[in-house]
């Protein structure tokens, strides 16, 4: 078994007895990679454009027409590097602070 999460990766191996209700697991042994920053910070902002864009298809707009808006609430213009790109480089709290500011 694995598991991610933004901060690294996970690995296990367990014993698996029994089915049903009577499944047991025993812990053989476990391991923890902490991602480097970089690769971290890469993980998140592809993490964020698909999410991006799942939201743009959800409601049958394209990408543009979620990423400009956008921009412009976060940037104050309508031009700067690729949306995922700008808030990653802005981080979560100001990016945050930008959108409810002209949302109030």
């Amino acid at each position: 078994m694995s598991g991610t999460s933004a901060d690294g990766i996970d690995a296990v191996v367990a014993e698996l007895a029994g089915d049903g209700i009577g499944l047991r697991a025993t812990l053989l042994a476990h391991v923890h990679q902490d991602f480097k920053p970089s690769f971290r910070k890469r993980l998140l902002a592809a993490a964020l454009h698909g999410t991006l864009e799942a939201f743009a298809r959800e409601k049958g707009l394209g990408l543009g027409k979620v990423a400009q808006p956008l921009r412009v609430a976060v940037t104050g213009g309508t031009i700067s590097p690729p949306i995922d790109q700008t808030l990653t480089l802005l981080g979560q709290t100001r990016s945050l602070a930008r959108l409810q500011a002209v949302t109030r």
